[in-house]
């Protein structure tokens, strides 16, 4: 399944862990802006996407985004 993956604080970064352990593809991420960031290091350690594949969580309205996110084609 291919997952576009909303995550932020220790416990987004341990779900997303058991996601790649249960072999789920991430697609993309998006996570909080810099101020609001707890464990983002970490959390795209784990997702291990390219920089174009990590979004702005708080500009998920912004139809560029959404297309963008669209080209990944999550599933969920």
């Amino acid at each position: 399944m291919r997952i576009l993956y909303l995550g932020n604080n220790w416990l987004g970064w341990q779900i997303l862990k058991w996601l790649k352990e249960q072999g789920e593809e991430i697609a993309g991420l998006a996570i909080h802006p810099p101020r609001k960031q707890k464990y983002a290091s970490e959390i795209r350690q784990v997702a291990n996407l390219p920089s174009d594949k990590i979004f702005d969580g708080a500009k998920l309205n912004d139809p560029e985004l959404i297309e963008s996110i669209k080209s990944l084609a999550p599933d969920i």
